[in-house]
């Protein structure tokens, strides 16, 4: 139902030329459709969302979507592919001072180094996100710090330095 719901919101947006609108339909529809695993379906709808230009009103889902298209390619296993779509999320990120969708997006650029067995430069990706986040105390931001801290711990230990591996691990948990 809720797919049938925003078509018809889909069309209305599209008939008022409403733009903000349009666009949390297509993101929508396409995160729809990323549940229901029909990805095919789901980039149809995140492609159509990044054709937009991006401006103030729009360019949190214009991010969303980029990112969104990151994920579904990682689940293909194009990494290059979702590296690319994950850069163009972080652009957005970065001209709107997002540091947790900086940190976010940069840390799931390390992950798909790491699943690439590129540990290093995971390494380094996981270090920015933590560096962008530095100041903040917040809640959420503790979260991620922690999984950061812990994709640190597995990248170390996949090469075998292991005393940094427990370092960062001791560090996730102390947060």
């Amino acid at each position: 139902k809720a797919i049938f719901y925003n078509k018809q919101a889909l069309r209305l947006a599209r008939t008022n030329e409403d733009t903000v609108n349009t666009l949390k339909c297509l993101v929508r529809l396409g995160s729809f459709y990323y549940t229901i695993d029909k990805l095919d379906s789901a980039k149809i709808y995140f492609r159509e969302a990044i054709r937009f230009p991006v401006n103030k009103e729009n360019e949190q889902r214009i991010s969303n979507a980029y990112n969104n298209l990151g994920v579904i390619a990682q689940v293909e296993d194009n990494y290059d592919l979702a590296k690319g779509y994950n850069r163009e999320a972080l652009a957005i990120k970065k001209k709107v001072g997002d540091t947790l969708g900086i940190a976010y997006i940069t840390a799931n650029i390390g992950n798909l180094y790491h699943f690439q067995k590129n540990y290093q430069e995971a390494i380094k990706n996981y270090k920015e996100a933590i560096i962008v986040l530095k100041w903040d105390s917040a809640f959420a931001t503790k979260v991620i710090k922690r999984s950061i801290y812990e994709n640190l711990a597995i990248s170390y230990d996949s090469l075998k330095t292991y005393n940094l591996a427990y370092e960062n691990l001791r560090k996730s948990y102390d947060l």
